[in-house]
């Protein structure tokens, strides 16, 4: 067996093997050529995941950590092909939130801050893997729920409400009592793209 290691800014993350039944078959030079394409398909591998970075960062929310607006559109453009490729069921869900300027003007926009991270973890933890969290601007947060209609979009919308109305939000200046609105469409021939989609919600 002959073996070179992956390396990326002085780290070892993996080796390049290759084996022969034929004992004593490498040498040296086998050596020296498996290090040098070994060298090359490090730089390929690690430039690859710099750029997989890079795309990620461009569609997540710095403050929430949660997708951005476009990261948003990306996926839900995409959610709404599937769902009417497949005749399946797509619904959304619109949060604003209630009188949030107030909380800038009274507490600063770092409590602000705060609080929106806060809201968005509070619902990371209320929805499925497959749901998508979203800012979908400001204090305005949009939840997609594939495989889901109206119906049962509901309980997840009102589960959603008492995830921030249930518990006042904890910040450096005193807990906070905070307040939404909420939206709920679904998918359907005349709400057919996720621009109408979320103009119903909206709505």
């Amino acid at each position: 067996m002959a073996s070179a290691p992956l390396r990326s800014k002085g780290q070892v993350f993996g080796f390049l093997n290759l084996e022969s039944s034929q004992p004593g078959f490498y040498n040296q030079v086998h050596a020296n050529r498996l290090q040098a394409f070994a060298d090359q398909a490090a730089v390929a591998i690690e430039n690859a995941r710099l750029y997989a970075e890079v795309q990620q960062y461009a569609i997540t929310d710095e403050l929430t950590d949660i997708y951005n607006r476009r990261g948003l559109f990306e996926l839900g453009r995409r959610e709404v092909e599937r769902a009417r490729r497949y005749g399946r069921s797509l619904s959304v869900v619109m949060i604003d939130t209630d009188h949030f300027k107030e909380i800038n003007d009274k507490y600063s926009h770092g409590v602000g801050a705060h609080v929106l991270r806060t809201m968005a973890d509070r619902w990371k933890a209320s929805i499925r893997e497959v749901d998508i969290l979203g800012r979908y601007g400001g204090d305005e947060f949009v939840v997609l729920l594939p495989e889901t209609d109206l119906a049962s979009a509901l309980p997840v919308a009102d589960r959603l409400r008492v995830a921030i109305c249930g518990t006042n939000i904890a910040t450096p200046m005193g807990d906070i009592p905070l307040s939404v609105s909420i939206g709920v469409a679904e998918i359907s021939d005349t709400v057919n793209t996720f621009d109408s989609l979320l103009e119903k919600a909206d709505q």
